[in-house]
């Protein structure tokens, strides 16, 4: 408990230390809410049926990650059972000839909800290897009839430098590293449109960060409520 405390500490400044307990303080509350206690439960519903491992929160510090990466990440929560369907139940795009990546991707339980769409790739991206390796393991062994994407994989890779396909793109956020981070991913992601203009979505699962959308010209807010946010790239 201590050493996850000094690790997550570690070269911060007092606002960031602030900043930090505040975050921390939200989650908690958020986490032993009624709704949140129902949702586990189907979290433990979903792993007993398909056999996977994809339940639990793991704080970032107590990843196999480096040392001056801790302070980047938030943590790994697994995304409840029916998010992806409030995205879609907002939008009509033609799924088939899209690619949906998980930043931050942990456990992999995003990348199996998301295969029960018609999808043309799904991509995970994750720096821990012990996540990773679990979100392998889970996708070889996913069985479920709704299944309709079987192309599938979890990369081990810092977001940072990974380089997204040249596809129309869904790019899924469940708040996963703080803002500095984000924004290079965001950046990252408006790069590689400017390479090649395709349709480029964000589906962003409690956007902390939204104002980082607010505040380019790049973007533009489709659906945003407190806990879930639709952007779009603007084809300039």
């Amino acid at each position: 408990m201590i050493s996850t405390i000094k690790r997550k500490l570690v070269g911060r400044s007092i606002g960031d230390i602030i900043a930090l307990f505040w975050t921390n303080l939200s989650y908690l509350l958020k986490y032993y809410t009624p709704s949140n206690i129902r949702a586990r439960r189907r979290d433990k519903k979903f792993d007993a049926r398909f056999g996977t491992h994809t339940s639990g929160s793991v704080e970032f510090a107590n990843l196999d990650v480096p040392e001056e990466k801790i302070r980047t990440g938030v943590r790994y929560q697994p995304t409840g059972n029916g998010v992806l369907d409030e995205f879609f139940e907002r939008i009509d795009l033609p799924i088939e000839d899209y690619t949906f990546i998980d930043f931050g991707s942990g456990k992999g339980r995003v990348l199996l909800f998301a295969s029960n769409w018609a999808f043309k790739e799904i991509i995970g991206v994750e720096i821990s290897h012990m996540l990773h390796d679990i979100a392998a393991e889970n996708i070889r062994i996913y069985k479920n009839p709704d299944q309709k994407c079987f192309n599938i994989r979890s990369e081990c890779i810092d977001v940072c430098d990974f380089n997204p396909p040249q596809t129309p793109l869904i790019c899924y956020f469940y708040n996963p590293f703080y803002e500095e981070v984000f924004r290079k991913v965001i950046e990252k992601i408006q790069k590689t449109y400017n390479e090649n203009k395709r349709p480029i979505w964000v589906f962003y699962n409690d956007p902390t960060n939204k104002h980082v959308f607010h505040e380019s010209e790049k973007w533009s807010v489709i659906f945003e409520t407190p806990d879930i946010g639709i952007y779009k790239i603007s084809e300039s």
